[in-house]
């Protein structure tokens, strides 16, 4: 396939105060091998200068697509993704974040799949986090690097392993998209889950790309890590599983779906506060499924601890000792 021939892929990007590492981000993106690019930036209420520097860059850009930078008043992430979204023509969509980093060819090679199947596949990659240079990403390897024959599976398996697959790995044809919808206004935490169970549960299948990288940025504080404990927080976060599991059980009967939702609700249990609103509510969901609440991460010390004191016990006496100290 000529160059000239290759599909434009729009790369969505909502910035809120990232002038920190912004340019790095877009220089990145310039500096990938895969040429039809159009990159739209929108400025979600920024106070630090983001909204100029990405402006400077808007005639910088040789690619065909170019680049697009919006603003608007500060309504959340889902809103600047969105208003991406709305703004993008592309025939493959791409949501990145304003300071992570991808791999030279990760787009080239995301695509070259694509165009070798139906217009209902999506296409994930490897990702791994660092701090201040991507050589401290080591790329471990995990159990949802594969591909998929019905998504659903994936999703399935996300749950139970606790794992989850970084939003700027996906490659995602605007039909897919077209599908899942837009981003839901209601969701603050774990909106991104919530975003790719829908894409997934419209999937006809997912194919892993064993030669794309994502690398993603920590080390700063962002609406995700900060008070996650707050009541109010693990309220939202609640909230988020609770559409999770109304997506996958309408997809799905199976018994590892329900463990899987159930898992999500006893993380929140142990972030709780003992026997607190949001503690007893995910508890009830749990009971909702048919099953009983049980330590999320299998094997571990305290897993093992629960097996022979029961769960609840645990969280009772752990919630003791540290009123304590």
């Amino acid at each position: 396939m000529q160059e000239s021939e290759y599909p434009l892929v729009s790369i969505c990007m909502p910035v809120y105060n990232g002038a920190r590492f912004l340019s790095y981000t877009i220089d990145n993106i310039l500096a990938q091998s895969y040429r039809n690019i159009e990159l739209i930036i929108v400025d979600d209420g920024s106070i630090d200068g983001s909204y100029n520097i990405a402006r400077q860059y808007i005639n910088k850009s040789k690619r065909r697509g170019g680049i697009k930078v919006f603003s608007q008043s500060n309504e959340g992430a889902f809103s600047a993704r969105n208003r991406a979204l709305k703004e993008s023509i592309g025939e493959y969509i791409m949501f990145m974040d304003c300071d992570d980093l991808i791999s030279h060819h990760k787009i080239q090679r995301q695509i070259e799949i694509l165009q070798e199947n139906d217009p209902y596949t999506i296409v994930s990659c490897e990702w791994d986090t660092f701090y201040s240079n991507i050589q401290e990403a080591t790329f471990p390897n995990r159990c949802i690097y594969k591909n998929y024959h019905n998504p659903i599976d994936m999703l399935i398996e996300m749950l139970n392993k606790g794992e989850m697959m970084q939003t700027s790995c996906w490659m995602i044809p605007r039909e897919l998209i077209k599908s899942a919808g837009y981003w839901d206004r209601r969701f603050t935490i774990n909106d991104d889950g919530v975003y790719f169970s829908k894409v997934l549960a419209s999937a006809s299948k997912v194919i892993f790309c064993s030669d794309a990288r994502v690398y993603y940025r920590r080390g700063h504080a962002s609406l995700s890590t900060y008070d996650i404990y707050s009541d109010k927080k693990l309220e939202a976060l609640l909230d988020s599983y609770k559409e999770q599991a109304k997506i996958l059980l309408a997809k799905t009967n199976l018994i590892e779906a329900y463990k899987g939702i159930s898992r999500n609700f006893a993380l929140v249990m142990c972030k709780a506060r003992y026997n607190s609103p949001v503690y007893r509510e995910a508890k009830d969901e749990i009971l909702k499924l048919d099953l009983k609440p049980t330590h999320p991460h299998k094997g571990s010390k305290a897993d093992k601890i629960c097996n022979i004191i029961g769960f609840e016990n645990f969280l009772m006496l752990r919630s003791l000792c540290m009123k304590k100290k």
